[in-house]
């Protein structure tokens, strides 16, 4: 840990008239109300799924925020176990319907994955949605289990090589791709869909994953204040994003989905992309990552 660094948000005239500072500054205290609120309701499976998983102080447990869709987690399923096997993969549900909860309950059974479905989520942005999951799963999962090493996962993000997370986590307490966000100084955050901690470094930080409005910081954002301001970027050893380019299989569309180290691909949107350019889409990163599993 270092001395913590002071970031500031570079609002425009305009914004400072219309007093954006103010708002954005409310909105933080509003998210953190809702969060409170959220971690402290129950979900009904709670104490079967902990006792499931047992003793987690020796494991290395990733989870996944799954969302409607269940091609996602079959895929990722057997993409962690051909390419990261020392990671054991836990499903939190956050859809709204019972019908997509029963689905992706079904896929988790399929590959005998731990699943728990979160409690109704009161936001309708998907970042304030992803983020109170996070919350939950931190304050009423991770905590309880107390893991040698855990990490959050999208539900589109497969990985398709050996990963180097737990190499990285020997001497830090993070590891991620991080974003810097514009018309803001010193300040960055690590992309919530590949956030990776070493438990023991964490354990007594009250980390917050909402994201933070006014310095620009999208879910997870609120970790700068608790974690990565205290840290010296340049000692860091962390995963980066990488530039990706993907032709269809009829050779007419070029893709270039997020790419972290060579070893994960991002699909994006895997919740939200429909028709048939999606279905393009999704065929071609979906055709790479089955390739990876039968190399």
């Amino acid at each position: 840990m270092t001395a913590p660094m002071k970031a500031r948000r570079l609002y425009t005239r305009r914004e400072k008239l219309a007093l954006k500072g103010v708002q954005n500054r409310f909105k933080r205290y509003r998210n953190a109300l809702v969060s409170y609120w959220f971690c402290r309701r129950e979900a009904p499976e709670l104490h079967t799924f902990l006792q499931s998983l047992g003793d987690a102080s020796g494991r290395n447990l990733l989870f996944t925020i799954a969302f409607r869709e269940t091609w996602t987690i079959d895929l990722l399923a057997r993409a962690v176990a051909r390419h990261m096997p020392e990671w054991t993969l836990v499903v939190i549900d956050n859809s709204r319907e019972d019908a997509d909860r029963a689905a992706i309950a079904t896929v988790a059974r399929k590959y005998e994955l731990p699943y728990l479905g979160l409690p109704a989520n009161p936001e309708w942005s998907p970042n304030r949605s992803h983020g109170l999951a996070l919350n939950w799963t931190w304050r009423n999962v991770v905590r309880a289990l107390r893991p040698h090493r855990f990490g959050f996962i999208d539900h589109d993000c497969f990985p398709i090589a050996a990963t180097p997370f737990l190499r990285h986590l020997e001497k830090q307490p993070v590891d991620g791709p991080i974003i810097r966000p514009r018309f803001v100084e010193n300040a960055w955050y690590i992309w919530a869909g590949c956030l990776f901690f070493n438990f023991g470094l964490v354990e007594g930080l009250k980390l917050d994953f909402n994201h933070d409005q006014h310095l620009r910081l999208d879910t997870g954002g609120r970790l700068w204040t608790t974690l990565f301001r205290h840290l010296d970027e340049n000692s860091l050893d962390l995963v980066k994003f990488e530039p990706l380019s993907l032709t269809s299989s009829d050779g007419e569309r070029v893709y270039t989905p997020a790419c972290i180290d060579n070893c994960l691909v991002h699909f994006g949107g895997g919740s939200y992309r429909r028709g048939e350019e999606a279905d393009r889409y999704r065929a071609t990163v979906v055709r790479l990552i089955e390739e990876t599993m039968a190399g």
